[in-house]
């Protein structure tokens, strides 16, 4: 989380790790992210591509619908994380 998004890409993990607290096994919706957490939805879609490469998300990355979940290490960076 080192780029020009990593304001955005910190608030979609730490909604993403809400999530898992409720349910471990949830996938996001991008059209959920993006109402949610008032980010357009091509700085949502490069924050999860990012999350997804550097191992803190699993993603399915289709072209018109993405659903996205914590991986274990983006839950563990994700407690790391100030509120």
């Amino acid at each position: 989380m080192t780029d020009d998004r990593s304001d955005e890409c910190r608030r979609i993990v730490r909604y993403l790790a809400d999530v898992h607290r409720a349910n471990p096994q949830a996938e996001v919706s991008i059209q959920e992210l993006t109402f949610e957490l008032l980010i357009d939805s091509e700085a949502t879609r490069a924050c999860i591509e990012q999350l997804a490469h550097e191992g803190l998300a699993e993603a399915d990355l289709f072209p018109t619908n993405v659903w996205v979940r914590l991986s274990e290490k983006g839950v563990t960076v994700a407690a790391a994380l100030n509120p």
